[in-house]
């Protein structure tokens, strides 16, 4: 067995807060990734078609995104982010 190392580290990908749309078809969940040089992790949202497993990154904010929710009919999905450097809720069209 192989001792986990610094190098194993920079490759982990944290995956947390998934949701799920209404009808089923889409997760949407939040994924960070550590940057060891600068001692950050930066989340970012992820929406994934459950059926055939595509992703895209939900918004081209460079900044921490986080608790993602659809709205019940699922034509919007709210978020938090401190895209502008103070927290703030976020509803962009889906």
């Amino acid at each position: 067995m192989k001792k986990l190392c610094e190098e194993d580290l920079r490759k982990v990908v944290w995956l947390s807060d998934p949701a799920l749309s209404p009808d089923g078809e889409t997760a949407v969940y939040v994924r960070a990734v550590s940057d060891y040089r600068t001692g950050k992790n930066t989340p970012t949202l992820v929406a994934v078609h459950l059926a055939t497993g595509q992703e895209k990154p939900v918004s081209r904010m460079t900044r921490r995104q986080s608790m993602p929710r659809f709205s019940p009919d699922g034509a919007f999905l709210a978020f938090r982010s401190d895209d502008r450097g103070v927290n703030r809720l976020y509803v962009p069209s889906l």
